[in-house]
Parts: structure tokens; sequence; C-alpha cells
């Protein structure tokens, strides 16, 4: 079961309306006829009898079992309610959502008591999932769902809230091992808050008969533009500018606030050094996510270096023979990725919804289930045994499970580093801008608030 929800307002669920029983009305007609007759019968001494006999004791009416069974109306069972993005709709004529349709009708199967309806909101925005938990908590808590699906960004600030579940690492509800970096992601003040089922991780691409560089001074060397998002996505931070910073040697934990400061002019230097050599564009500081760097890539006429998430190559699929791939450049070469993940997160703590929950996600984390429905759904399944139903055969494939396995790590959660990333943020557009030289630039992250 699914719906797609009104975006301009909070609206209550079906299991909230009130249950009318007309089965039961005929056995409690009978019994008040049989109490108005006892009453008729006594009234014929009321003249003599005390105020109190006037109501006499009447024994409960008893139904026979077999009436009572015919007339009851069947039990209800309230959904378990499961809020999900856009992308994640079992309602579609997608093969994504038909993966996930089939996954469902399997859960109802395999527990009958049970069901399940995905409500899908948008991700990100006013009307993103996120604005409404917390306008759900605020007005409506009886419509929270008891399981969400948020990005890794949105997760901790759930947790912040007061909505989410701490799970038990020792007691993960799944058994597929998920990736590392995955799980990291789901890791908030040295506890797991949910489950990541989605991953999309970061790296190069270039024209099939590029060699793409390793290092900062191979794409100085190499003379062709490079081309990633200098700019804010709807989550506030900026993927590709954090994994450059990592490639500059950049460490990142929930606890920085302040930056490695010969990371930081590593990587700002490498900056003004590819502007002036005409390398880094103008336009970078507006390109606000992979997509646009896409849009803004004509490889078949004119090779370049791009830094773009797997979702824009896998959706890109039928071009995948013309394209090379590789980690991201840095400065020492070494390869590292971002994983930015989608995670499910428990909000429900009452203990038979729960194990409703934990069913549900193990039908979804079957291997099969899981990767069909990510490779369709042009995102990376989070644990190794789903990205293996994928096959060798596709070189891509075998990039990426190689590049989630050994390089990529995740971006911390909290307040504290996203208040230094928008920090990092501010500086690298001062850059960018020619508004500040790079000693400006890094003073100015020590002194900002």
């Amino acid at each position: 079961m699914w719906r797609q929800d009104n975006p301009s307002s909070l609206s209550v669920p079906d299991d909230d309306r009130r249950i009318d029983a007309p089965g039961f009305r005929r056995p409690i007609l009978a019994a008040l006829v049989t109490v108005l007759l006892v009453l008729t019968g006594c009234g014929r001494d009321r003249d003599t009898v005390t105020t109190a006999a006037t109501t006499p004791d009447v024994a409960p009416q008893e139904v026979p079992a077999g009436d009572l069974a015919e007339d009851a109306p069947p039990l209800v069972v309230r959904p378990l309610v499961v809020w999900v993005p856009e992308f994640m709709t079992a309602d579609g004529d997608t093969a994504a959502a038909e993966v996930l349709a089939t996954a469902l009708q399997q859960f109802e199967q395999l527990y009958p008591a049970s069901e399940v309806e995905f409500v899908v909101k948008q991700e990100e925005g006013v009307n993103g999932i996120l604005n409404y938990l917390r306008s759900a908590q605020r007005v409506a808590p009886a419509i929270l769902p008891d399981l969400v699906v948020l990005n890794s960004q949105d997760l901790w600030r759930a947790v912040d809230l007061g909505l989410v579940q701490p799970l038990d690492t020792a007691n993960l509800p799944v058994t597929q091992p998920i990736y590392p970096a995955a799980l990291a992601s789901a890791r908030y003040q040295e506890t797991i808050y949910g489950l990541p089922y989605a991953v999309d991780p970061l790296h190069a691409v270039g024209a099939a008969e590029q060699t793409l560089p390793a290092t900062w001074d191979d794409v100085l060397a190499g003379g062709v533009p490079y081309i990633f998002a200098g700019g804010l996505g709807d989550a506030g931070l900026n993927p590709s500018l954090l994994l450059q910073y990592a490639a500059a040697g950049g460490t990142m934990t929930e606890t920085t606030a302040e930056p490695d400061a010969d990371a930081l002019r590593a990587l700002l230097e490498f900056y003004v050094t590819g502007q002036s050599a005409a390398l880094i564009g103008e336009d970078t500081a507006v390109l606000a996510d992979t997509e646009e760097v896409w849009s803004a890539l004509d490889l078949a006429s004119s090779p370049a270096v791009g830094l773009v998430s797997a979702h824009v190559l896998l959706r890109e699929r039928d071009a995948l023979n013309r394209l090379v791939y590789a980690p991201l450049p840095s400065v020492d070469g070494a390869a590292r990725a971002l994983a930015p993940a989608y995670t499910f997160a428990f909000l429900t703590t009452d203990p038979e919804r729960l194990e409703m929950g934990y069913n549900l996600l193990n039908v979804l984390f079957d291997p099969t289930v899981h990767g069909n429905w990510a490779q369709f759904a042009q995102l990376l399944p989070s644990t190794e045994t789903a990205l293996d139903t994928w096959g060798e055969e596709q070189p891509y494939f075998v990039f990426l499970r190689r590049l989630l396995r050994n390089d990529a790590t995740a971006i911390p959660n909290g307040r504290i580093f996203f208040e230094f990333a928008r920090r990092l943020q501010a500086a690298q557009n001062s850059v960018l801008a020619g508004s500040m030289t790079v000693d400006e630039a890094i003073a100015s992250i020590g002194t900002s608030p």
C-alpha cells in the first residue's frame, strides 16, 4: 500500500478515523428491550416500592458466540507507515517502483497480520521530509510515521529533534553486511541511528580517449578543463568541496571545527593556479550539484575532467562505453571518495511495530530485491551482497564496487561539522571570486563564528 501526500497540508492518516460497528447494534437493542420489559413489570407496584427499588439490577445479557462472530467487523490492522522520498515510490510504472511493490506484497504475504504503507514526500525544500517531521512533531504527532528514509544530512537533524531511535549495533535488524562507509553515514555521537539503503559516491569522469589525472599536478599539466560543483545544493553542504578537501589531506570528523591549514592552503592554491591556467572556469562557483556538472560537460566535442556522482552515470548507462572514470585526483594521488547515503530510520518505540519494521527491512535488504531496486533507481545498494548481483561484466560496476570497498568515507554528521563546512564553503567562494587571497580566506575560517 502506498500513497502520494498533498504537500500543502498535514493530513490525518486513515487509521485515525472512527470505526462504526453496526454489527453490534442487534444484541445491544435486545438488551435494551429486556430492560424495558423488566422496568414495566416493576411499575405495577411503584406506589409501594421505595425509590431505590425502582432501579432494579439487570443481569448482563448473554450473546451467543456464533452471533457475535457473525456480526463483529474484521480486525482493523494499522499499517506500518514509512515516509519515503519520491525516488522510492512503490506506485508507478518504473521498474524500480515495480520491484518495491512486489517486495511489499511479499512482505504482507509472509506476515499476514502486517500491512505496510509507503507515503511519498519530497526529499528537500519547504515540503521536504524533514520539514514534515518537524511540523508533525509540533502540531500532529499522531501522524508521524513508524519509519522514514532520510538523506544522511537530514538524519542527524532528526536525531537532534528527538525523533529517531538508536539501534543496537550488536543486533542490527538485517543480516546483510553494510559497507563501512555507508554505515558510518548513519553514525552520530558514536551511535548508529539507521540502516543505509542506497549510496551515491562521487568520482571523476572523462571521455574514453582521455587518461584521467591522479594528482592535481596531473590536472594542471593535462591542460583540459576541470569542472566541479562549487555551489551549495539543497542539503546545505557541498560534497564536491568536502571531497576535494579530503583529497588535499584534510581530516573530517564530527568535532572538526577548524581546518587543517596545510590541506586548505593546498586546495585553495590549486584553485588559484587552475583559474590562472583557464582550467577552472568562472562558472564553477554557480554549479550547484553533479547534475549541473554533467550538463556543463561536452565530452563528445571537447575533453574535460568532471566530478560527478554514480547516479549520473548509472542514468547515462548507454554512454558508459564512451567514458572513462576514476577516483577524484588528489594532492598525493591517493584514491578517496565520499558516499552520501539514504537511510531507513525508526521513529516508533512500540515493540510490536518495531518488529514489523525489522521484518520489512529483512525483505527489502534481500540481495536480489535490494540489488534490482538500486540498479533500476540508478543508485548503489549499501551492501556488497546486493551489489554483487549486478555481476562483473560491466567494468563500471567493478570500479564502483572497488570504490565503495576501499576508498569511500562518509560525510561527518552534526552541527559542529556542518558549521565548519559552511565556513569552508565561504572561503572557497571568496577565492574563486577573487575577493580574497588564499591567506585571507584561511584566516577568515578561524575568525568566523
